[in-house]
């Protein structure tokens, strides 16, 4: 998710805090120096630090795992700005609370105080909602494309536990994470009695046109991850 607006709001900024003191707030000794202007300064400067575009990982459409990954390299620099804004931001509100408070302020003064608070309040939860999956999900999206281009298919799937033949599969697809099996019959026991164990998966490569690899047989150690019906994957052990 991303906040509706990345615009600062401008009832917290300092020029508008001071604009909003009366005279006779400037002039007593009780209120004169609140203590707000400089950190509504210190929120607004840290607020401009952000680099929003880098933050919008939903625009982003990576067409490969290094685009992905350095967009997920300048998400992070970009959301620790947001936390340091966030910080900034929290201690503005902090202070805006306690000196709508002050006794002898001037009415409109209280008055933007408590508007300061309440803006910042949406500002701080805007920034909460910033989070970095939409780059992680790109990164192990391009892994994925990568790693199934440069896979290949499989049939004639046999699967061994300690020697005796457990399962058969039609065809499978390997992208060198995991093993996709269709057709899956169980030959003993059922998927339940070999999840997670250690099983020997043989196969027959099916190679495409242009292939450079002229290896015709696969060989692994692999774990079962899941199954369903007619199908399995499995895992590299």
């Amino acid at each position: 998710m991303f906040p509706k607006s990345t615009t600062y709001p401008s009832a917290a900024t300092n020029a508008t805090w001071q604009k909003k003191k009366s005279l006779a707030d400037k002039a007593s000794k009780a209120t004169k120096q609140t203590g707000l202007g400089p950190l509504l300064k210190a929120a607004e400067e840290s607020w401009n630090d952000i680099k929003w575009d880098d933050l919008k990982g939903s625009e982003k459409n990576p067409t490969s795992v290094s685009e992905a990954k350095q967009n997920l390299v300048d998400a992070k620099a970009a959301h620790a700005k947001v936390k340091e804004a966030r910080t900034k931001l929290l201690a503005a509100k902090t202070k805006a609370k306690a000196v709508k408070g002050m006794k002898g302020l001037s009415k409109g003064a209280a008055a933007a105080a408590a508007k300061i608070e309440t803006d910042l309040g949406t500002a701080i939860a805007g920034l909460g909602l910033i989070t970095l999956q939409d780059f992680e999900l790109a990164v192990a999206r391009t892994e994925r494309a990568q790693a199934a281009a440069n896979g290949f298919s499989l049939k004639d799937i046999k699967v061994k536990n300690g020697g005796s033949l457990i399962m058969t599969g039609a065809n499978a697809t390997w992208d060198l994470r995991e093993l996709d099996v269709t057709g899956v019959v169980w030959k003993k026991g059922t998927a339940a009695d070999y999840r997670n164990k250690k099983l020997v998966v043989t196969g027959e490569r099916v190679h495409r046109k242009g292939d450079s690899d002229s290896a015709t047989g696969f060989a692994n150690d692999m774990k079962l991850d899941r199954a369903t019906g007619t199908t399995a994957t499995f895992k590299s052990n």
